[in-house]
């Protein structure tokens, strides 16, 4: 509220990678309410930790997962596609998730010796974020867009 008072914006959107992702999500289930939307990217909360009220709590919050299907450091079934999942079950509406086989250079600039595009480790996923490549898998909408669109319920 006060960065809004002081600076005129409109949404502050609160996003972060891997311990960041985490941070994220801490602050959602901490904070819903004192944001417009939410990026956890390689998220690390263990969704073993999120009680059921927490996720009906997140649940009416606008959230865009971001990770990469071979990301060895916050493994994406124990963490952002479990509870990426209870969300649904519980009725999320504007709950998206991007996610990728690997993550790869996309710029063109970085290249393997035998000119494929360089893959990078898959724990890099916020390199699509911070590129503009992130893609929700079932609406198309890349995570950009989606943050100037999202309106928060709440």
């Amino acid at each position: 509220d006060q960065y809004k008072k002081e600076t005129g914006a409109e949404k502050v959107v609160f996003a972060g990678c891997s311990n960041g992702g985490y941070m994220t999500l801490a602050m959602a289930l901490a904070h819903g309410d004192k944001y417009d939307a939410y990026v956890p990217i390689c998220e690390a909360v263990n969704n073993d930790t999120i009680d059921e009220e927490e996720i009906k709590a997140l649940a009416g919050l606008p959230i865009y997962f971001i990770y990469s299907e071979d990301d060895t450091t916050c493994i994406p079934e124990e963490l952002s596609i479990a509870t990426y999942n209870r969300l649904i079950a519980a009725g999320a509406k504007n709950v998206h998730i991007s996610s990728t086989e690997h993550v790869i250079d996309m710029s063109g600039l970085y290249k393997n010796e035998d000119g494929t595009p360089y893959q990078y480790d898959g724990h890099w996923s916020w390199i699509y974020f911070d590129n503009n490549d992130s893609q929700c898998d079932e609406c198309q909408v890349k995570a950009w867009e989606w943050i100037g669109s999202v309106v928060n319920p709440q």
